[in-house]
């Protein structure tokens, strides 16, 4: 929780901030085995990416935030979102979940979907390069 509440309060501190600090929790946790809840690496990661870490610190001591995360966490349960990564795909009216543990088939098939109901609605299909 104290991740997502600090990544919340980096949000407001500045454009890019948020993303810059989640990258590094991302590095901490993923790539250095560093616990998601321990708040001094929290606040480390935080002046890490140019943010006060004494703010982030006070920050996490309050209850500040909280509801944010709780509010954000019902948000994406309602959208059927209950893993990472997840993927909504939204055209021509439809709009398909697919969560990234989900197999290529999957995502073929949701793709095909799409097209199929763009090209019904007579509308042009997305055009992507590679």
């Amino acid at each position: 929780m104290d991740s997502h509440r600090l990544y919340v309060w980096a949000e407001r501190q500045g454009v890019g901030k948020g993303e810059a600090l989640a990258q590094a929790v991302g590095h901490q946790y993923f790539e250095k085995a560093q616990a998601l809840s321990d708040r001094a690496m929290l606040c480390g990661c935080a002046a890490v990416v140019g943010l006060d870490a004494e703010a982030a610190r006070q920050y996490l001591e309050s209850d500040a935030g909280y509801d944010v995360v709780e509010q954000e966490v019902q948000d994406n349960l309602r959208l059927g979102i209950h893993s990472i990564p997840v993927f909504i795909f939204r055209s021509a009216g439809l709009e398909a979940v697919v969560h990234g543990s989900a197999d290529v088939e999957r995502f073929g098939q949701v793709l095909d979907e799409m097209l199929a109901a763009a090209a019904a609605k007579g509308e042009e299909a997305p055009k992507q390069e590679l």
